[in-house]
């Protein structure tokens, strides 16, 4: 006798379950979604052949039970129901009003915010998706702008700083979605470095985080899946520049508006659950043949249009009415963010060492090069310097395309000429005249 063979899904969440789960996907056949009702609880809305309905049960799977207790305090913010979204333009309006309540910023910015918090509901078609970046001084908007946005995004999910890694990818893996982080709050933790890996590697699809597990004895690797949009809020930007390149980064400010309310009314969270009941409706109409177009924009650099290009879909969809609007909008914003990143780039650790190399005598050593490069930090960079060692430079120096080897005075670094070149034009670094250095002479 053939043994009956169990279905096949696409996507399936938590990664290792038994009979709770919180998503099951298979396009064209069925996609059932986990929902929350604060007056009846979890339950499943689930889109198939027969159309969209409720249940509480989708053949032996059931709802995660452990996420009532985060969607109960608004940690996990889920829809409770599918209606109508009446049409995209209507949807994507009624979202930007919301934003627009609660938030101030340019124009711009909100059209950005408003094609991400649509983003978010279609990621899982996405190879690579951007984070949405809140930075500044305290009391300048940051911790509303995460709130008043993430509040309509699939599945936001808050990581508070009280947090400890066990629990952490866990989470992730078990809801996907919209992570909101709030940076700072994880600087002096346990879990920073974990949070750093989430953010390094959870822009793209299939580059999933890996753990040991012990079970019944036997130590076992264990794989989450920590793909998904991002809404991050800090001080600071990363140290890491290829990560602050995948970010839509905007600067808050401290609010003149009267009729932003300084404290949330009663009604934001319904007003938010209403949105997202509309949200997972056009989610449920779109995710299958949901596909992102390629397209070259003129005056932007490939890493930008490549982290703008999901956004770009979505204003494609969008009516004639309003296409040209969110479309201009989002490229104007990410002019205006590659010129900040270009002189993000420019004043990044590794321009400083390549400027320092470019200055140095013959024959110098990443320790020459490490003390010409603290020379020109500021006394407020004392974390940096105490940082910055000898070997650090090195390494940081080979990343570059540098070799270092070890002469007589210490590790001398040397590179190609056409490298350096390149280098230099990475770093928008402008000298009279390239140094003849090769690979026998710095």
């Amino acid at each position: 006798m053939t043994p009956k063979s169990k279905p096949v899904y696409t996507a399936i969440r938590p990664t290792e379950h038994e009979n709770e789960i919180s998503l099951l996907w298979t396009p064209g056949q069925v996609l059932v979604e986990i929902a929350y009702d604060p007056g009846s609880g979890l339950c499943f809305v689930i889109r198939d052949k027969s159309g969209v309905h409720v249940a509480l049960q989708y053949g032996n799977f059931v709802p995660l039970s452990w996420l009532e207790a985060f969607a109960g305090i608004n940690a996990l913010r889920l829809p409770a129901c599918a209606v109508s979204f009446g049409s995209l333009d209507k949807l994507i309006a009624d979202i930007r009003c919301f934003i627009h309540t609660y938030f101030d910023c340019d124009l711009e910015t909100e059209a950005v915010a408003a094609l991400y918090v649509l983003l978010t509901w279609v990621y899982e078609q996405c190879q690579a998706v951007p984070y949405l970046r809140f930075l500044g001084l305290w009391s300048n908007g940051k911790s509303r702008a995460t709130e008043a946005i993430g509040a309509l995004c699939y599945r936001a999910t808050t990581l508070g700083g009280s947090m400890t890694s066990a629990p952490l990818f866990r989470l992730v893996d078990a809801t996907g979605g919209t992570l909101l982080m709030d940076e700072a709050d994880f600087v002096n933790t346990g879990v920073g470095a974990d949070i750093a890996k989430i953010l390094n590697s959870g822009y793209q699809r299939n580059a999933p985080v890996t753990r040991m597990e012990d079970r019944n004895g036997k130590l076992v690797p264990r794989v989450f899946q920590i793909y998904g949009p991002k809404i991050i809020n800090g001080r600071h930007p990363f140290k890491d520049i290829a990560t602050e390149s995948r970010c839509l980064v905007y600067q808050p400010y401290a609010t003149e508006r009267k009729d932003i309310p300084l404290q949330l009314p009663q009604d934001f969270e319904d007003r938010a659950r209403d949105i997202r009941n509309r949200a997972l409706a056009w989610r449920f109409d779109v995710l299958d043949n949901f596909v992102v177009t390629n397209e070259n924009v003129p005056d932007l650099r490939p890493r930008t249009i490549q982290i703008i290009l999901p956004l770009l879909t979505i204003t494609n969809r969008l009516g004639d009415t309003v296409r040209s609007h969110y479309r201009d909008a989002l490229i104007a914003f990410a002019k205006r963010r590659e010129t900040q990143l270009h002189q993000d780039v420019q004043g990044s650790l590794e321009a400083e060492i390549v400027r320092a190399y470019l200055g140095a005598k013959t024959g110098a050593t990443c320790r020459d090069i490490r003390k010409d490069v603290l020379a020109e930090l500021e006394d407020g960079d004392a974390q940096i310097a105490k940082w910055l060692s000898d070997k650090r430079v090195g390494a940081m120096m080979r990343n570059m395309g540098f070799e270092t080897p070890h002469l007589k005075r210490g590790s001398t670094p040397q590179i190609n000429p056409e490298r350096l070149e390149e280098l230099k034009r990475r770093f928008g670094i402008v000298t009279p005249a390239s140094p003849g250095s090769s690979l026998t002479a710095p």
